[in-house]
């Protein structure tokens, strides 16, 4: 993760799903949206979130992401975020008995298509698991509600 004042880097150097053979890894990059709305930059929530959380990673000398808010605030796990993601779409309104945590992979994969962004390197495993229908604005209006 390569952090600037106006951005946020991610370099995924591990092999993921939809890596195409040979690839050198996936760049990752958040932009801040201050200027827009700062209630929903995810670059101000992010430096803050590891402001916060600066004295668990030196104290475990730890690089995962996202850890725990209880003791030992270790790394989480990915049935944690699965709950965790699940509370918040509930908290925000949406049905979990329809969408659930790994809707939102689909989700977002479909909104990156128009901007070509999604990389699969099968358009047929996109289109037949991924090329959602979007519902435009419904999840970030419930949010900011």
């Amino acid at each position: 993760m390569i952090a600037s004042g106006s951005s946020i880097v991610f370099i995924l150097q591990e092999h993921v799903e939809q890596s195409k053979p040979g690839s050198k890894g996936i760049v990752i990059e958040l932009k801040s949206l201050t200027d827009i709305d700062p209630r929903l930059c995810a670059v101000t929530t992010l430096k803050e979130y590891l402001t916060r959380t600066k004295f668990a990673r030196e104290t475990r000398s730890c690089i995962q992401l996202l850890l725990s808010y209880v003791k030992p605030f270790g790394p989480v796990s990915r049935d944690t975020i699965s709950r965790w993601v699940k509370f918040v779409l509930q908290s925000s309104g949406i049905d979990v008995n329809i969408f659930k945590p790994h809707s939102s992979r689909s989700a977002s994969t479909s909104k990156a298509k128009p901007s070509d962004k999604a990389g699969w390197k099968s358009e047929s495993t996109f289109v037949k698991f991924y090329d959602k229908t979007i519902v435009e604005d419904t999840f970030a209006n419930r949010v900011l509600q």
